[in-house]
């Protein structure tokens, strides 16, 4: 049975980078996350915990699974941010993008060109 899959564009989001509380010798000091969601299904997926971790896990896994969010904002929102933490250590300015998600989906690249959206990605590495 084919899921529905929906594309949302979400053009405020709360933040661009997430800094994280415990840093390790091989852990990112910040992560990215410009897509949420995944239409791929994976039963073994802990993405969907992640993501919606104040959910009830059935219902957390149905919306990562069936939704795509795409944060058009986050190339403005990291280049203003990187900007705050610009005193850091050159080490502690590593940031790991799609953690939780793969922005690269056919769907979501898709529908991003049908409504001439510009390549997110694209802008995000150039910051």
């Amino acid at each position: 049975m084919k899921r529905k899959t929906n594309v949302i564009l979400n053009d405020r989001s709360s933040y661009a980078i997430r800094p994280q509380s415990k840093l390790g010798q091989y852990d990112f000091p910040f992560t990215l996350n410009p897509v949420i969601g995944c239409f791929m299904g994976c039963k073994y997926c802990f993405s969907p915990g992640v993501a919606y971790q104040y959910k009830p896990r059935q219902e957390g896994r149905e919306l990562f699974f069936t939704n795509a969010i795409v944060q058009l904002d986050k190339a403005e929102h990291l280049d203003m941010e990187l900007s705050r933490y610009s005193i850091l250590p050159e080490h502690m300015k590593r940031v790991q993008v799609n953690e939780i998600s793969e922005y690269y989906q056919p769907q979501v690249i898709n529908y991003l060109q049908s409504n001439n959206q510009p390549d997110l990605m694209a802008n995000i590495l150039e910051v």
